[in-house]
């Protein structure tokens, strides 16, 4: 199964990762900064998009260090580590629970301005 951001090889059938064109991910990372914004440690963390409240919410309850034990799922959104680090706002971490809460909340609007909700349509019983 292919990620938002694979795709198979028809010659070898090995999964790579697609890549965006540069503008697209300047425009990401400046749509990112526009809607997080970087909440100081007195606000709660908010993205300012309904749904990916919701679905933080459904995910890990809005636990930014969450971290599910049977896949490498992370995070408030419950980044799988594949999906995580094919992120620009996540460059520099592992993973999504050792990145702070304005960079997930970054990551996570990044993912939906380029897939919507598609990468969250596993939990979609949850938040939708």
């Amino acid at each position: 199964m292919t990620t938002p951001h694979q795709k198979t090889d028809s010659r070898t059938g090995a999964l790579s990762r697609l890549r965006r064109p540069a503008a697209l991910t300047a425009a990401s990372a400046a749509a990112a900064a526009a809607l997080v914004g970087f909440a100081g440690p007195a606000q709660a963390a908010d993205t300012g998009i309904p749904v990916l409240e919701e679905i933080k919410q459904c995910e890990s309850g809005g636990d930014y260090t969450a971290h599910n034990p049977t896949s490498s799922a992370s995070g408030a959104y419950q980044f799988l580590d594949m999906v995580w680090q094919s992120t620009d706002a996540g460059v520099g971490y592992a993973s999504a629970d050792a990145a702070p809460e304005h960079v997930q909340d970054a990551a996570a609007v990044e993912l939906y301005s380029e897939w919507g909700t598609f990468p969250w349509l596993p939990s979609a019983h949850c938040w939708g």
